[in-house]
C-alpha cells in the first residue's frame, strides 16, 4: 500500500488512486471497488496479484492449522473471485481481468497444500469466467510464474535454505537450474505479459493459463 501511495504521488491523483484492501474482509472489498469506480468510472482492466504462501502441512492437525488453511484459501481464491466478480459487474466491452496463479500449483506442493489448491483454483475460475463473460466482450486470463526474483522469492529461498541447511546462493542456483533459461523470472518480465493481456493486442486471448516461469521444469 505504501508503494502504491508513492506511485499515486508520482503519477498524480488524476491518474492513480490507492486504497487499502483486505481480501479476507467482504466489506473492505466492497468499499475498495466502489471507491475505484466512483473515482474513475467503469474499470477497463483488473490485475489480482495478491497471495498467501503460508505453510499448510498435513502434520498441522490443530485448529490453528485449519484456520491457516482457510485464510490461505480466502486470500488466494475466494477474495480474488469476489473482487473479480464485483469489478466485472462494472466493466464494459473490451475489459480484461488477469489473475496471477502459480506454475507449480497443478503439480501439488508438499507442505503448502492450501496454496497449491487455491492458486490452481484460479485457473478454473478464469476459464469459467471467460466463458460466462465472453459475450459481453470481457476477457479473463491467468499467468503462471514460478519462484520470482523479488523480495517474496528471496524469502522462499531463505526458508528453503534454512530447512535444508544449505547456503542461500546454492538454493538460488538450484532454482535457476530448473528453468529452461537457467534464470529466475524477473518481475518486469511478468508485468510485460500482464500488460499485453490487458491491451487490445490480446483481443483474441481469453480463458488461458499462460506459463511465465522461464520454462520451469521443477
Amino acid at each position: 500500500y505504501n508503494a502504491l501511495t508513492g506511485l499515486k504521488m508520482d503519477l498524480g491523483a488524476h491518474r492513480a488512486h490507492a486504497v487499502s484492501l483486505d481480501l479476507r474482509d467482504d466489506t473492505s472489498i466492497d468499499t475498495a471497488v466502489r471507491s475505484a469506480v466512483e473515482m474513475f468510472g467503469p474499470p477497463t482492466g483488473l490485475v489480482i496479484t495478491a497471495g498467501s504462501h503460508k505453510p499448510t502441512p498435513l502434520s498441522d492437525l490443530g485448529h490453528k492449522g485449519r484456520d491457516r488453511l482457510q485464510e490461505v484459501v480466502r486470500v488466494n481464491l475466494t477474495g480474488p473471485y469476489i473482487v473479480a466478480q464485483l469489478v466485472a459487474d462494472h466493466m464494459t466491452d473490451g475489459g480484461s481481468i488477469v489473475f496471477v496463479g502459480n506454475q507449480q500449483a497443478a503439480k501439488g506442493m508438499p507442505g503448502r497444500h492450501g496454496h497449491a489448491a487455491s492458486k490452481h483454483g484460479l485457473v478454473a475460475i478464469a476459464r469459467g469466467m471467460a466463458r460466462e463473460l465472453g459475450p459481453t466482450g470481457i476477457r479473463v486470463n491467468v499467468v503462471l510464474p514460478d519462484v520470482i526474483d523479488n523480495e517474496l522469492g528471496a524469502t522462499l529461498i531463505a526458508e528453503t535454505a534454512q530447512k535444508s541447511g544449505q547456503p542461500v546462493e546454492r538454493i538460488k542456483k538450484r532454482f535457476s537450474a530448473t528453468s529452461a533459461m537457467r534464470v529466475m523470472t524477473k518481475p518486469d518480465d511478468i508485468a510485460e505479459v500482464i500488460r499485453f493481456l490487458l491491451g487490445p493486442e490480446s483481443a483474441a486471448i481469453t480463458g488461458q493459463a499462460i506459463d511465465v516461469s522461464s520454462g520451469s521444469t521443477r
